[in-house]
């Protein structure tokens, strides 16, 4: 299939207004663009993995647990003397 012919402008119909030739222009991005691009893209990673890391504290929070026992035998092991104010 072949374009219809190009109007008097001498533009086709494919091409954007203004663009003056293939329609796809090309722009450099700051450094703002980037970085919100990339913070952008940070966030949705962390919004997809965050069901992965409520369930796995929830299936897993043994370590939780054994931390606080921990400190608590240390608490009780210390002697009145020397607990700090």
């Amino acid at each position: 299939m072949t374009d219809p012919p190009a109007p008097a402008g001498g533009r086709s119909w494919f091409q954007a207004a203004g663009t003056g030739g293939t329609g796809i222009e090309e722009t450099d991005m700051t450094i703002i663009e980037t970085l919100g691009a990339y913070a952008g893209l940070a966030l949705l990673a962390l919004m997809a993995v965050t069901p992965l890391l409520v369930e796995l504290d929830q299936r897993f929070p043994a370590t939780r647990r054994a931390k606080a026992a921990k400190a608590a035998e240390r608490e009780r092991r210390m002697p009145a003397g020397l607990a700090s104010a």
